[in-house]
């Protein structure tokens, strides 16, 4: 099990960006959370590594509203503490 945090910055607040990452994670069982935040979107992303990467190419181009201009990964130990994946306001 791996985990990554990642911050995305562009057009993402107010789009969707939050609900359609959690769609996403889900459906790559994918555990962690999603929260807007200042400049951006942060996420923690964990679970295994090729569906990481896969859920990382997804961030990379965000729902059709949206525009991802940057994207800043780092790995991190796995914590194994989630049990789903969130949206924290």
């Amino acid at each position: 099990m791996k985990s990554v945090r990642v911050f995305i910055t562009g057009d993402v607040i107010g789009v969707g960006f939050r609900m359609w990452t959690k769609k996403n994670a889900q459906n790559l069982r994918i555990t962690g959370w999603v929260k807007n935040v200042f400049g951006g979107v942060e996420t923690v992303l964990q679970g295994k590594r090729e569906d990481l990467e896969k859920m990382v190419q997804r961030l990379k181009r965000g729902p059709p509203t949206s525009h991802v201009k940057k994207i800043e990964l780092h790995y991190e130990e796995s914590s194994g503490l989630f049990e789903r994946f969130d949206i924290i306001a």
